[in-house]
């Protein structure tokens, strides 16, 4: 494995247990408290998940891929259906955005 796919590889681990994390995003938006957390955190998925690149397949196993596919699709479906986001901390008490934890957490444990 490239240096390339190492590093995209960690950031995705790392996105997901920032966005998991009630903790880490509270200590994100303390770091950075000028950021608007949850359109970030939105937005970084975006740029770190595809489809469409061969290489940035066979970072993964097959089922591990499965599983960020599955991620995306559900990830995408709750985001669809929120009005706004909030930023934190705010966000941290909305019903949908815990449902992205979550779903969050339970694909970590599934990729570890």
């Amino acid at each position: 494995m490239n240096e390339l796919s190492k590093n995209r590889k960690n950031n995705i681990l790392d996105f997901f247990q920032i966005i998991s994390s009630e903790k880490s995003q509270l200590n994100y938006k303390k770091a950075v408290p000028f950021v608007h957390i949850s359109d970030e955190l939105v937005c970084q998925w975006d740029d770190l998940f595809s489809e469409d690149y061969e290489w940035y397949k066979e970072i993964w196993s097959k089922s591990e891929f499965d599983i960020l596919k599955t991620f995306n699709s559900e990830f995408n479906r709750i985001l669809n259906t929120m009005e706004e986001l909030k930023d934190v901390p705010d966000i941290l008490e909305n019903d949908k955005w815990k449902q992205v934890m979550n779903l969050a957490s339970n694909t970590l444990k599934q990729l570890d």
